[in-house]
């Protein structure tokens, strides 16, 4: 892993500063590998929060890449305010409807999906993470934080200029909790 840690740092750094720079394909591959990475290590420091399944990670280890159906990976450029958090985790229990209905209880005895966001200095990154491939391909962004997040992963056929505008505050938290609200909402459990 640490091949990847080198490869990919000298794409980073730029990202980290907001200086300008063009992500084509393979560094979005790149970055998404190792912001994938850093998603499988925190899990094991939450116990009884390991979302990823083992053959995600026998493929992390062995191709250096993410799952590819159901992670999707989004960066931003993110000036950190008032908004406090460097790391959130929301870890998710989404079944399908009839599963769902079958249970007596709606607290989760294990998870399966997460929405995972870090700010590395100006680096905003989101995370969804499910089995449910449908989850995360019909996952929709919070707008106006939609049009200043960048989808990396699955890869794009297009190339990112660097940075898009600037997050606020509200637009960071509000993307940070948008799959949870939305897991809330579905199951009939709106926020509060």
């Amino acid at each position: 892993m640490s091949r990847l840690e080198n490869r990919v740092k000298p794409i980073l750094i730029p990202l980290f500063s907001g200086q300008e720079t063009r992500l084509g394909q393979e560094e979005q591959t790149q970055i998404a590998a190792w912001i994938t990475l850093k998603t499988m290590v925190c899990e094991f420091g939450r116990l009884g929060q390991v979302v990823s399944h083992h053959t995600q990670r026998k493929r992390m280890m062995a191709k250096h890449l993410p799952p590819m159906n159901n992670l999707t990976v989004w960066v931003g450029r993110y000036k950190r305010r008032k908004w406090v958090p460097l790391w959130i985790c929301h870890p998710l229990l989404i079944l399908p409807k009839e599963r769902a209905a079958k249970r007596s209880t709606d607290l989760a005895t294990f998870y399966n999906s997460q929405a995972v966001t870090y700010v590395f200095s100006e680096f905003f990154v989101h995370v969804i993470q499910s089995p449910d491939e449908k989850v995360v391909a019909d996952f929709r962004l919070p707008p106006p934080a939609a049009a200043r997040l960048r989808r990396i992963w699955p890869p794009s056929d297009y190339s990112i200029v660097w940075p898009p505008e600037t997050m606020t505050d509200l637009q960071a938290d509000q993307t940070a909790g948008a799959l949870r609200a939305l897991a809330r909402y579905t199951a009939g459990f709106p926020e509060t």
